[in-house]
């Protein structure tokens, strides 16, 4: 795992430069393959191990550290390298192998996202941001079919996780939530600031993916009044003051 930690580290190194644009596309097109050949690699250790999945709970603790090195180069080779995006004929016209690249590279960058931890996709907010910021981006079909994972996501990380439960180990992710981050304190203010981010964000999918939008907020609306519409919300209500 440190080897893979260090090996993500020189990437990021490289990613931060002004890479010519061949270079840049030919890392991009080929970090995907590398990444499912190190998930298969941790998919062997589970099993070695007699663990059930490389996605339980043990595995995700102790490849955290890989994950967010992964994510946080991943979304800096896109961030500083917005201009090879816009200035790509083939990424314009919406075909072509540099723009299936560019796509399966967002897929990738975009499916990390679900990961349980909340900093996974904190690192990205704002490689996301400006891609959706820029006319040139938003007008090709580059970024429309990662928006729903993106916006689900960050609807899932910015509510607040209650750190009692974290405490008392009630959480089902105690463990890996004590991992990504030291303390409350900590946490509380990573959750501001990734708050904060996410309204200009969500902005931004309102303004140019109005019907995705609604689409997943509606999904959203439907899955909370499905799970809660009996009043169970009032579970979490202080019997001594009755309130949250």
């Amino acid at each position: 795992a440190n080897i893979q930690v260090l090996s993500v580290a020189c990437l990021q190194q490289l990613s931060m430069r002004k890479l010519e644009q061949d270079q840049w596309f030919r890392i991009i097109s080929s970090l995907p393959s590398a990444l499912f050949q190190a998930s298969n690699a941790a998919a062997k250790r589970a099993a070695e191990r007699g663990l059930p999945s490389p996605h339980c709970l043990e595995m995700l603790v102790e490849q955290l550290e890989f994950h967010k090195s992964v994510s946080k180069m991943g979304s800096m080779l896109i961030s500083a390298h917005l201009a090879h995006i816009t200035t790509d004929k083939d990424i314009a016209s919406g075909c072509g192998p540099k723009f299936e690249a560019v796509s399966t590279y967002l897929r990738l960058l975009s499916e990390m996202m679900s990961h349980q931890s909340g900093v996974i996709c904190g690192d990205q907010m704002n490689t996301w941001i400006g891609l959706l910021r820029d006319p040139a981006i938003v007008r090709t079909n580059v970024v429309t079919p990662h928006i729903a994972n993106v916006l689900v996501a960050y609807m899932t990380h910015i509510v607040r996780i209650r750190w009692e439960d974290v405490w008392d180990q009630n959480h089902s992710y105690a463990s890996l939530i004590e991992a990504s981050w030291d303390d409350e304190e900590e946490y509380e203010e990573w959750l501001g600031n990734l708050r904060s981010k996410a309204t200009q964000l969500f902005r931004s999918i309102g303004a140019t993916e109005p019907e995705i939008s609604v689409t997943v907020v509606h999904s959203k609306l439907r899955n909370l009044m499905a799970a809660h519409s009996n009043g169970e919300p009032r579970d979490h209500l202080n019997t001594e003051n009755n309130e949250l």
